[in-house]
């Protein structure tokens, strides 16, 4: 499996939608963090998952939430 890297301003937008969430229905805004946490995981598990937006990024549509995930597959560094 790969190992995930959330870049400050990915975790920014998933903190503010986060709090969004939480103003109307707390139980909503903790379902979002597990689908961004399930989503992440599975990238993780298969990176081709997403389609291409360009020549190195991906993205994957959260399944209850107008969310994506954004990313791209590194070489593993040595």
């Amino acid at each position: 499996m790969f190992q995930i890297e959330i870049l400050p301003r990915a975790e920014a937008d998933a903190e503010e939608g986060y709090q969004w969430y939480r103003k109307h229905d707390v139980r909503v805004a903790i379902d979002f963090l597990m689908e961004v946490d399930a989503s992440a995981q599975r990238t993780c598990q298969d990176p081709a998952l997403g389609p291409m937006i360009d020549r190195e990024h991906r993205f994957y549509r959260l399944k209850r939430f107008p969310y994506y995930l954004v990313y791209r597959i590194e070489a593993p560094r040595s």
